[in-house]
């Protein structure tokens, strides 16, 4: 039963056995505990699946519930409340999904109380539970509940801090999730940050006060491991926004001038240093296994359960699918991958209508206004389906021949990559068009224009750009020699509504066309400028 056994890997603390070597302590990341010494020590031989700790065993002891005759390696991870520890610690970071907001951490288990500290996305801290408080913990998270949790700091610092939990906003860093690996962030325009000796309200001037403060300056390409998190008060020392800072105890390897590779620890602040993980969108967070015996999964499980809504495995593990419509739009509290399922622009823009005919005796040039539709469906998280249909009412006309109504359709298959730039994912896309004039073809020398097109795209939920080609021909007798060039680009006026923003947007075509039995030329240029938003 539930309080007769306890299912996973747990690291103690402060628990002395005999005859057993002190390497074989592994344990719970407190700053004073001499375990702690010995982790830090035997971080460079991990970080390949763990295989250094899964290797150490953490007693000589064999624990009653293991039968006589059984070897070590053939033990079951189950083991009697009565063997536990008295203490499991583990590290708690806010989730960095897009769009989540940072939440306060209280001096009390109340949000009544004064704010201590923000807790901002990406930021962890540690928690040290007894295994009830963690039991409850796991119930709260099957039942899609919140607990307060004390965050766990040193002697020295202000041990009553408290957060609201909740799995959704938090990701839970088990100890067989150990080591976390981290990466250094370095603000733009330097080249390194410091690491501190030991916490405080240290700044990068403080390097200078003593010889011992600060151990090194680290850059990009350093890897570091996370050991511990604590806060340091603020207040006592100099007035600031916040009375707390936070501070993680990091492993690392730096190069000697003589060229040999040291492992050292130091602290640094949260802001510089970040783990190296791709979070999921809080939409697919939000998501329900259907086959499960409750709403709660790890992002582990979930990620594999969501592996059919990909065309392709690696894009659920590029950033990419953040910046995704159908996932964007989401609040995060449906139960289905696409919280929407269609999308429909409307469209509005003043168009340019500029034509040139070897055979016509002037240049024709003709101004309107385009209404249009644009309808948009996924097919997968990375696939989806594009349409959209203009009208263009001529307003004025600048020559003697008869005003047209123009009538243009497209169509478009569009695959988001795993490549980004500067957070614009990269678009690829197949599709068709479809282009008439409503006039007399003895006027124009055409009726239709008809053809298919490629694209390529940049676009996120604040802009986008791209830029198009199709072979082209009359009435489906399309070839290489006749093309359209295109290029679009936009900007959504209000980027907290994302997708759903008003746009302004930019488009201009510019078609070749030689007609075969004729071997009359054609040449026209179409711009549009207008405004575009979803309903």
């Amino acid at each position: 039963s539930e309080d007769d056994v306890h299912f996973g890997t747990i690291f103690v603390e402060d628990i002395q056995y005999e005859n057993s070597d002190e390497n074989n302590f592994v344990n719970s990341l407190t700053d004073s505990s001499q375990k702690q010494l010995e982790l830090e020590k035997l971080y460079k031989n991990i970080g390949n699946n763990n295989q250094k700790l899964k290797k150490m065993k953490l007693d000589n002891r064999r624990p009653a519930s293991v039968p006589k005759g059984v070897k070590d390696e053939e033990r079951i991870g189950v083991i009697r409340n009565s063997e536990l520890p008295q203490k499991v610690i583990y590290f708690l970071e806010l989730r960095s999904f897009r769009g989540n907001q940072a939440t306060k951490i209280y001096g009390n288990p109340s949000q009544t109380g004064q704010s201590n500290y923000s807790l901002l996305p990406g930021e962890i801290v540690k928690i040290i539970d007894t295994p009830d408080q963690y039991l409850h913990k796991l119930r709260m998270d099957r039942d899609n509940q919140g607990v307060w949790k004390n965050i766990s700091n040193r002697e020295e610092d202000n041990p009553s801090m408290y957060l609201y939990y909740d799995w959704r906003n938090y990701y839970t860093i088990t100890p067989h999730d150990m080591p976390v690996e981290m990466d250094i962030v370095v603000p733009r325009g330097r080249n390194s940050i410091p690491v501190f000796s030991r916490p405080g309200s240290w700044t990068w001037k403080d390097c200078g006060l003593n010889d011992d403060l600060c151990l090194d300056q680290l850059d990009l390409n350093t890897k570091a491991y996370l050991f511990d998190t604590t806060f340091v008060t603020l207040s006592r020392v100099r007035q600031a926004r916040q009375s707390h800072r936070l501070f993680y105890k990091i492993g690392y390897k730096v190069k000697t001038k003589e060229g040999k590779l040291e492992h050292k620890v130091g602290w640094v602040s949260s802001e510089f240093a970040k783990r190296k993980i791709s979070q999921l969108p809080k939409s697919l967070l939000a998501t329900r296994n259907p086959n499960g015996l409750g709403t709660y999964e790890s992002d582990s499980e979930r990620l594999q359960r969501l592996q059919k809504y990909y065309v392709f495995d690696e894009n659920m593990n590029s950033a990419n699918k953040n910046l995704n419509r159908w996932l964007a739009s989401a609040p995060g509290r449906s139960t289905e991958v696409f919280y929407q399922n269609v999308a429909i622009d409307g469209v509005v823009s003043a168009n340019s209508f500029t034509l040139e005919q070897n055979f016509l005796s002037e240049k024709f040039e003709q101004y309107g206004v385009s209404v249009g539709l644009g309808i948009f469906a996924p097919i997968f998280i990375d696939l989806e389906v594009q349409g959209t249909a203009i009208a263009t009412v001529p307003v004025s006309n600048e020559t003697s021949l008869e005003s047209a109504y123009l009538f243009k359709g497209e169509n478009w298959l569009l695959y988001t990559t795993p490549i980004s730039i500067n957070g614009l994912p990269l678009k690829f896309g197949l599709g068709g068009y479809y282009l008439t004039m409503f006039a007399s073809q003895k006027s124009f020398g055409f009726n239709s224009l008809v053809g298919f097109q490629v694209k390529a795209l940049f676009e996120n939920e604040k802009f986008w750009f791209g830029t198009r080609y199709g072979p082209t021909g009359q009435d489906l007798n399309f070839s290489f020699e006749n093309r359209e060039l295109g290029v679009d680009l936009g900007f959504r006026l209000n980027p907290e509504k994302k997708y759903e923003s008003w746009s302004v947007y930019f488009d201009l075509s510019d078609v070749n066309f030689i007609n075969r039995t004729s071997q009359n030329r054609t040449k026209f240029q179409i711009l549009n400028i207008g405004l575009r938003k979803q309903f």
